[in-house]
């Protein structure tokens, strides 16, 4: 087996490895003893695992498409074509063109993207009645358009939610109320956050 040949199995090997630790949200995964247990030279280690997070910077720039390998005789081509979207988001309320949130909305909204990304690291939440996400489910009642549901019960942020937690995360660290935030827009939506009615009489 020559070098080539040597590296684009090592490839597959690592993409097996990779497509299998997607199950494991929250885990670390040790890239050297990976290395190690490939007889992946150490010096290549840091090249290969910048290959694939380049890979993986490109896909995800491809927004709702996707790439279709077609063979024309000896020649290979690469089109772009449109994503077929998974079916959890046939779940997905439209939103309307103008949201108001009360404060304590805003807030919920917020700690639910911090936690979806901090805390659990891409993993649903489960609303039943049997859970302590009561906040989260108060929210999904009022804002359905926030959330989308998979096929193991459990809800997901849509990207308007997400969209709209992180400029929340950001607001966030000035400390400042967010019914302070103005010209608040995603996409082609206004969100406005109203005051408690404890700041309101403060002001």
């Amino acid at each position: 087996m020559n070098e080539a040949s040597t590296i684009f199995k090592k490839l597959h090997e690592i993409l097996d490895v990779l497509e299998k630790f997607k199950y494991n949200k929250g885990k670390k995964l040790n890239l050297n003893k990976l290395a190690s247990s490939l007889e992946i030279p150490s010096n290549l280690l840091p090249k290969i695992a910048h290959l694939l997070v380049r890979f993986q910077e490109v896909f995800n720039s491809l927004e709702e498409h996707e790439l279709e390998l077609e063979n024309q005789g000896n020649n290979y081509y690469f089109s772009l074509m449109e994503k077929t979207l998974p079916a959890r988001n046939k779940n997905l309320f439209p939103p309307p063109k103008r949201i108001v949130l009360t404060e304590d909305e805003a807030n919920i909204l917020n700690d639910m993207i911090y936690s979806f990304k901090k805390i659990r690291r891409g993993v649903g939440f489960d609303l039943s009645s049997q859970t302590n996400n009561k906040r989260i489910l108060q929210l999904n009642e009022k804002h359905p358009y926030f959330f989308f549901k998979n096929g193991n019960d459990l809800y997901y942020p849509s990207q308007l939610a997400l969209t709209l937690g992180q400029k929340l995360l950001m607001y966030k660290k000035s400390r400042r109320p967010f019914h302070e935030l103005k010209d608040l827009n995603v996409n082609d939506i206004s969100i406005k956050i109203s005051a408690s009615s404890h700041q309101k009489k403060n002001n």
